[in-house]
């Protein structure tokens, strides 16, 4: 498990780049793999990050989701989790 900045359809994004041997837990809301680490950008710590983003930010637009992604990621948060990049 790595943090790297990586380019998501042309965007340089703060990622948590994962791989088969990482520690992981079941999400307590879906039961889907989730991972733990202390920057993820996500408020239920227990809950994968699509059920937490699900959660906290239904509703939103494309453009809302951006700028929050945008502002998380200028306080050092990591917003996507990308399994297997390299």
């Amino acid at each position: 498990m790595k943090v790297e900045m990586i380019p998501i359809e042309g965007v340089l994004t703060r990622v948590l780049i994962i791989h088969d041997d990482d520690e992981s837990f079941l999400c307590e809301n879906c039961g889907k793999e989730s991972f733990s680490h202390e920057l993820l950008a996500k408020e239920d710590t227990d809950w994968c990050m699509n059920c937490n983003d699900d959660h906290y930010r239904a509703g939103w637009t494309e453009g809302q989701y951006a700028k929050w992604c945008l502002n998380r990621m200028m306080e050092g948060k990591i917003v996507l989790i990308v399994k297997d990049y390299e």
